[in-house]
């Protein structure tokens, strides 16, 4: 291998460069920062943090989230109420 490649490769695998994974599935934003990370990798965590924050994230998969569930009402045809049959629902 050549050696700009395999800076570039040290570079993506170092956590203190790509530091903080993201927690889906929350009412909020979690970022948790790698075990090994200095102060560096934890300041990119914190930087992915607030990011997301100003990207308002949270809301945006939530809005996501309520369309993908209209769009399948409406390709349904609205055929369940709360998951009753409509001719079983009371």
């Amino acid at each position: 291998m050549s050696r700009p490649a395999t800076e570039l490769l040290r570079h993506h695998l170092d956590p203190n460069n790509h530091n903080g994974a993201v927690f889906l599935g929350l009412n909020g934003v979690v970022v948790k920062s790698h075990g090994s990370a200095n102060a560096k990798g934890v300041a990119n965590a914190v930087a992915v943090t607030a990011r997301l924050l100003e990207a308002s994230i949270t809301e945006r998969i939530a809005a996501d989230l309520a369309e993908l569930g209209e769009e399948r009402l409406r390709h349904n045809g609205n055929s369940s109420v709360n998951g009753q049959d409509k001719e079983n629902a009371v």
